[in-house]
């Protein structure tokens, strides 16, 4: 699909000579080449948005071994790109110092701009019509929504659910996608545990319904996956203003939680994790502080206005 994709684009490459700029995200990973190539052919502005930086991506989490092919490919492209790019978006600020010792690119052209979540309302606990409120009733529910895939540390949290998997007040919510999720099904079934709900990627009111019984959202990255892409769920959460639990090296999100916005562990530390989500759901009151600073942060931070604001910084500075 990536390949079949990207052939499409190149078809149309003619097409893009009618723009002054054009905006190109990493995803699919060969897609920044041809934008590359109508800076070249038509001097088009050209903008990256790197959600994900490949190939490190793929070589933190040993799908593939550097110097493959595939990295060489990558790496080429990388060369391309960010030789010609007029500026690049990073989605915070560890990725803009990767970006800065990785690529050969002027410390002016990258931006840091994180992504973003339509305000709602925030916290809202009317549960009246809620498809996840028997399952929720007097429980503490820790939610997962997202992708659960090759960057994602679902180790450590599988061995928090084990830890608490006899207390029935704890309840695990999951939803999402990612080539770990059907492993983590399969474990919950074959060893039977009792307060975990694993659904597929929910949408609409499914999702804001899941959101409304949630006291507590977690986000993870696998270790050394700081500064190569950032979970944007996070801030769903933090506009519903549901406490964080996170799961990874020190990075934005841990200097968010530090900020009173929830709590964190390092990769591998499951027993430590269980442990702190039994004193959180103990305790209310740290509870509510946890929402409102959640709320906070995202007003001050990542909401749509503030964010698509730098874009639009970005484009004026640019044209």
């Amino acid at each position: 699909n990536y390949f079949s994709f990207t052939f499409m684009v190149l078809l149309h490459l003619l097409d893009i000579a009618r723009y002054k700029a054009v905006v190109v995200y990493s995803n699919p990973p060969i897609l920044p080449w041809i934008a590359s190539w109508a800076k070249v052919l038509f001097g088009t502005k050209l903008v990256f948005v790197a959600y994900d930086l490949y190939p490190e991506v793929a070589t933190v989490t040993h799908t593939l071994r550097e110097g493959n092919i595939i990295c060489r490919l990558m790496n080429h492209i990388n060369s391309c790109v960010f030789r010609r790019a007029d500026s690049v978006v990073a989605l915070s600020s560890e990725m803009k110092e990767f970006i800065l010792n990785n690529r050969k690119i002027a410390p002016e052209k990258v931006t840091v701009i994180p992504n973003w979540y339509e305000d709602r309302g925030g916290p809202g606990r009317d549960l009246t019509d809620n498809a996840f409120r028997d399952a929720a009733k007097d429980k503490f529910v820790v939610s997962y929504f997202g992708n659960m895939g090759t960057m994602q540390d679902m180790d450590t949290i599988l061995g928090a659910i084990r830890a608490l998997r006899d207390e029935p007040d704890v309840y695990f919510l999951f939803a999402g996608h990612g080539n770990k999720m059907e492993a983590l099904k399969t474990i919950v079934g074959e060893e039977k545990i009792p307060n975990i709900t694993i659904h597929d990627f929910l949408h609409g009111k499914d999702f804001a319904d899941a959101l409304a019984v949630s006291d507590c959202a977690l986000v993870s990255l696998e270790k050394g996956a700081t500064g190569l892409c950032v979970p944007s769920k996070t801030y769903s959460y933090m506009m519903q203003g549901i406490p964080l639990f996170a799961v990874m090296d020190p990075c934005d999100i841990v200097r968010d939680i530090e900020k009173g916005a929830g709590l964190w562990v390092r990769n591998g530390e499951s027993a430590k994790m269980a442990e702190a989500l039994r004193q959180l759901k103990d305790d209310p009151e740290k509870q509510k502080t946890m929402r409102q600073a959640c709320r906070r942060i995202y007003l001050e931070n990542y909401t749509t206005d503030i964010c698509t604001q730098k874009y639009v910084t970005l484009f004026r500075d640019l044209l």
